[in-house]
């Protein structure tokens, strides 16, 4: 999706004030095409203070860990963040995506083969719903929501072994990437619920890098389009060097299939980063992530470009 026009970027984002001119493309790739699939994929700036209120955290709980954020834009313009608390996913809603609190429980585990948890979820709008899809028992499920709030699943998996799914409307179909024996694999579907594995995974971890050689996760989706219009495929990614030590690549596609991982990945590095999701504002991006806290995970973000600034609550 284009980020919104600075026309829109106060409706949408009342708090939001823009330093450069938004374009209603991809920030970083000037007037043409060049540098495609990977250009304008970093670099990221972690929030500051004046941003939010502990950067770089839009949301962190002192009552347990809060991790794997799933954004959504609503009609009205306000973020809706989808998490997971390590058993159920639950819903925050925030005016300008910079500020979140505790959120209530919109999905918990109840059939047999979630194994007692639901997490890692993503959240997409498609004809009317939100679909909800999610990590449980090795599998992924889908729930689906008119509201947001009251959810109904699919009774069994719709894809399996997965982990961590994340899905984008692409081309005109869905596209899942997932992780599997340490690479990040895709599927596609026509209608969200029948799966087709592709041949080619989209990373694979010897083809990643040192910074990722322990294997990689947490797949992230973000459709976007060049500033000539063509449409693009961001994948972001969790990786772990052989220390375990985590961080946070980056790769594109231009055909939904074949993924380029940018030269200069990790994008961020500096704090044992997991779990990116991308989100489209006035002006640029959002990269919400997990990262510590003290003795708890929370959820932190990053913007692109780096000197967008943003005005917090």
């Amino acid at each position: 999706m284009r980020p919104p026009s600075a026309r829109a970027a106060l409706a949408l984002f009342p708090f939001l004030a823009l330093a450069v001119a938004s374009c209603g493309t991809l920030a970083g790739l000037g007037s043409g095409d060049e540098n495609l699939p990977t250009g304008g994929l970093a670099p990221w700036r972690k929030l500051a203070r004046g941003e939010v209120q502990a950067p770089p955290y839009v949301l962190f709980d002192t009552e347990g860990d809060v991790e794997n954020p799933a954004p959504l834009r609503l009609a009205d313009g306000r973020v809706a963040l989808y998490y997971d608390d390590g058993v159920a996913i639950r819903r925050s809603v925030s005016d300008h995506g910079l500020r979140f609190t505790r959120g209530d429980v919109v999905l918990e585990a109840d059939a047999a083969w979630e194994d007692g948890a639901v997490v890692k979820p993503s959240a997409i709008d498609f004809d009317g719903a939100v679909f909800l899809y999610y990590e449980a028992g090795g599998a992924v499920g889908l729930a689906r929501s008119t509201d947001g709030v009251a959810f109904r699943k699919e009774p069994e998996p719709v894809f399996r072994p997965a982990r961590a799914p994340s899905v984008a409307r692409y081309g005109g179909a869905f596209v899942m990437a997932f992780a599997a024996d340490g690479s990040i694999v895709l599927a596609r579907s026509d209608d969200g619920l029948r799966w087709t594995p592709l041949d080619e995974p989209a990373v694979e971890t010897p083809d990643a890098g040192a910074w990722a050689a322990g294997g990689t996760d947490d797949p992230a989706l973000l459709a976007v389009q060049s500033p000539a219009g063509r449409p693009l495929l961001r994948l972001f990614f969790a990786g772990r060097d052989e220390g375990d030590a985590g961080a946070i690549g980056a790769s594109a596609s231009d055909d939904g299939a074949s993924f380029s991982l940018f030269a200069e990945n990790p994008v961020l590095s500096d704090d044992a980063e997991s779990a990116p999701a991308a989100f489209a504002i006035p002006g640029g991006f959002l990269l919400y992530f997990s990262q510590t806290r003290g003795d708890r995970r929370a959820i932190a973000a990053a913007v692109h470009p780096p000197d967008l600034r943003l005005r917090g609550p």
